[in-house]
């Protein structure tokens, strides 16, 4: 009843006249910033104006701050330049709101009217200016700031110091902000965080969860924030420890939190933990159900991310657009053409048609469920064709094995003046990878750093090994990994495996092998994969001694599974099972293709050993 008509009751609970009443009213309007009170708000600036001197420069003040955040910026500059003389709280402010609305240049430009009106910047004002030349990518200009603060100000302030790290950490000298972090006397949990984040940013994991345990100890109490970043990185004994700090500190984890649990779960293989806890959590917000559909997506668990995706529908939650996302991905694991094309609709009258990313995941969804001809519709109907469709569209290509294709839609991509990013070069060498075209490929990873100055990653690395070794060239594969200036990760000694298995190079293959072996000491299909290439060169006690180390180890290997659509029904098949009911009819029919198979490689090995 207040908020809708707060001029009735404001007069009786604020003083008469004086400095009590402008006190009264500044009061009143702090309370209505911090609450959220629009209407009661503007009622109380009406009192202002007609009980109050326009000189009032704590008052004035203060409803500069009341407009700017609620994010009338137009309203609150007019009343900051009625103020005859502005104090350095009004400029700040203002320059802060500015900052905030995304107008830097205009931000920056306030900053120096401050100065040049003869105010010496505060270490608020400082922090401020020292995000915008982030924003800006004035790296220089932020360096002068800390100058000037060091010389007028000093680094002592929490707030200025949290801001300088940010400021260096974000900038990616990671060893600058490290040494100010270190020289700050009073570090709270927002300077910790900071560093923790900058830590992350650059991908040094270890070191984020290295300052997280010191902070700790240290007896700073983590916030949501801390958790959400330092869960990022966590393995999962780590996570586990992690989540027990956290109830430890707060019987209520809260959305945020809980939200970082569950995605460090699913990442970390655990989807039963990752379940417990949400359905643990009494209120679930749309952060959560996401975190759960995309966990599940990740984990090839399909069937368990669309029944999230309709109990989040049938809670009454509107899907966003990373529901969207995460769901399209879950139902191109399940491979059913049909919920494909039920999801589609879905969206399309859910008002979500027109989104760039959305139309990205469902032409990689259709081309994944095996409709090339759905994908390249919903590739032709997008209004606008983002980068993020056209590399959809030509990872969908390649996937089907049709890298010319893929290389034809590049160059229409060119033509309409989009710009290719490393995601378009691991689809176009990845293409090119599964249709054998191997100048093409050599060709494109040059162009890549040549001409389009972008910086290889381990994901173009691993397509390169597999164009090599696809075709046979498994030697030269391994000199390219060789010669490579990044330091070779999984994926790019698996590729090199998966070749040395094809082609029966044993001494390379037991290369690759060590190396997963250290990489990814849990992972199977390294140990798989060896296994096989001893056996194939006639090593059996080699190859039974690496399935031994497999039991010492307790490494298990998840078995093979496919699966096929028939009228709108998806029937899965794992390997080794005859769990499925028509197995009785089904076996029968394989083994007479399997008669065929072996009768027409018999021809096909006569003809090649027949003279013409």
């Amino acid at each position: 009843m207040f908020a809708a008509s707060p001029a009735r009751f404001i007069p009786s609970i604020l003083p008469s006249h004086g400095e009590e009443a402008a006190g009264g009213l500044a009061f009143a309007l702090q309370t209505c910033i911090d609450r959220g009170l629009w209407l009661t708000g503007k009622a109380i600036h009406a009192l202002a104006i007609k009980s109050m001197s326009k000189e009032d420069r704590y008052m004035s003040t203060k409803v500069v701050l009341f407009y700017a955040k609620f994010g009338f910026l137009t309203r609150a500059r007019y009343l900051f330049d009625e103020m005859s003389e502005p104090g350095l709280v009004a400029w700040t402010i203002l320059i802060g709101a500015y900052a905030r609305s995304g107008r830097f240049l205009e931000s920056l430009d306030l900053f120096r009217q401050m100065q040049r009106a003869g105010l010496r910047p505060n270490c608020y004002s400082l922090a401020t200016v020292l995000n915008l030349a982030v924003a800006l990518e004035e790296v220089s200009y932020g360096k002068q700031i800390h100058a000037y603060a060091i010389r007028n100000v000093g680094e002592e302030d929490a707030c200025l110091g949290s801001a300088l790290v940010d400021f260096y950490a974000r900038c990616g000298s990671l060893d600058e902000a490290r040494e100010i972090f270190d020289k700050m006397a009073r570090r709270d949990v927002v300077a910790w965080t900071i560093m923790i984040n900058g830590y992350l940013k650059d991908n040094y994991g270890k070191e984020a969860l290295r300052l997280f345990i010191e902070m700790c100890d240290s007896g700073i109490h983590p916030n949501q924030h801390t958790y959400t970043a330092v869960l990022q990185c966590a393995s999962l004994d780590a996570g586990k420890q992690i989540h027990g700090i956290a109830v430890k500190q707060q019987r209520d984890l809260g959305m945020y939190v809980g939200s970082g649990l569950m995605d460090m779960y699913m990442k970390n293989w655990d989807p039963e933990s990752a379940r417990l806890l949400f359905d643990a959590v009494s209120e679930k917000d749309a952060v959560s159900f996401n975190t759960m559909i995309s966990g599940y997506g990740r984990n090839g668990d399909g069937k368990k991310a669309l029944a999230i995706f309709l109990d989040m529908v049938s809670f009454g939650l509107k899907p966003t657009a990373s529901t969207y996302v995460a769901i399209l991905s879950g139902c191109a694991n399940l491979g059913s053409i049909c919920l494909a094309k039920q999801l589609h609709a879905h969206i399309f009258v859910n008002g979500h048609g027109d989104d760039a990313v959305i139309n990205g995941a469902i032409i990689d969804m259709y081309a994944k469920c095996g409709s090339l001809s759905d994908a390249r519709n919903a590739f032709a109907q997008a209004d606008e064709k983002s980068r993020v469709a056209w590399n959809s569209m030509i990872n969908g290509y390649g996937k089907h094995g049709q890298g010319k294709e893929a290389l034809e839609l590049f160059h229409a991509m060119r033509k309409a003046q989009i710009k290719p990013d490393c995601v378009t070069f691991v689809c176009l060498l990845s293409a090119c990878s599964h249709s054998g075209l191997i100048r093409e490929g050599l060709e494109l990873f040059k162009s890549m750093v040549q001409v389009y100055a972008l910086e290889p990653e381990n994901e173009h690395y691993s397509c390169m090994v597999d164009l090599l070794g696809r075709s046979g060239l498994v030697e030269q594969a391994h000199k390219f990994i060789l010669e490579t200036p990044l330091m070779a990760g999984p994926t790019v000694w698996g590729a090199l495996l998966g070749a040395s298995s094809v082609w029966g190079r044993t001494k390379i293959g037991g290369i690759a092998a060590q190396e997963l072996f250290e990489l990814e000491s849990q992972s199977s299909g390294s140990y798989i994969a060896l296994a096989n290439i001893l056996s194939g060169a006639g090593r059996f006690a080699d190859s039974t001694r690496v399935r031994k180390l497999m039991d010492y180890r307790c490494i298990k290997k998840e078995p093979g599974c496919s699966w096929i659509e028939i009228s709108g029904q998806a029937h899965r098949f794992t390997a080794g099972s005859k769990a499925h009911s028509s197995m009785e009819e089904i076996l029968p029919t394989l083994r007479i293709l399997h008669k065929h198979m072996e009768d027409l490689d018999k021809c096909s090995s006569w003809i090649q050993r027949k003279p013409f």
